[in-house]
């Protein structure tokens, strides 16, 4: 089995890291900047990635993988003369979940599940906090390959606990 954490770079996703960082196998991180950190996530989420994340991956020699669609949210909505609001959450579609699914595919060989074998499903942490539960939504596009869980959900951790 194949676990990741869907790193988002803020105080639940660090948590999970320092805390249970054994129970992964990759940390991905979906850079919404495509590598340009201008237009992008806020400057304290570049700083801790680089500063405390990297450095602690590279210790536990677990693989951080930061990814883009290669295009930034920025220029994206630029070009679609759009707005990015959180509400209804297309910005999380494009630049983070879709970025993840790809990588899951692409380099850690995730595949749908056939009749004849339950091919390589990769369960994937997601760092909602039970002061936050109503941000959980089953995710009804997810593909077959992928099994979202929420172990703070789970432990009934709040985000100050964390």
């Amino acid at each position: 089995m194949v676990r990741i954490l869907s790193f988002g770079g803020g105080v639940q996703t660090s948590y999970l890291l320092l805390k249970h960082y054994d129970r992964y196998n990759a940390v991905i991180f979906a850079d919404v900047g495509a590598g340009d950190r201008t237009h992008a996530e806020e400057a304290i989420t570049y700083f801790i990635l680089d500063t405390i994340i990297d450095p602690f991956c590279k210790r536990m020699n677990l693989p951080l993988m930061i990814r883009s669609d290669g295009e930034s949210l920025w220029d994206y909505s630029m070009r679609k003369n759009i707005i990015p609001i959180r509400f209804p959450r297309w910005c999380t579609d494009k630049k983070k979940k879709r970025v993840i699914r790809k990588t899951l595919r692409d380099e850690l060989g995730a595949k749908r599940p056939t009749k004849k074998q339950l091919g390589n499903i990769i369960i994937q942490d997601i760092g909602f906090t039970i002061d936050e539960a109503h941000r959980f939504k089953p995710d009804l596009e997810e593909p077959q390959y992928v099994k979202s869980e929420y172990p703070l959900l789970d432990m009934k951790i709040t985000r100050q606990e964390c």
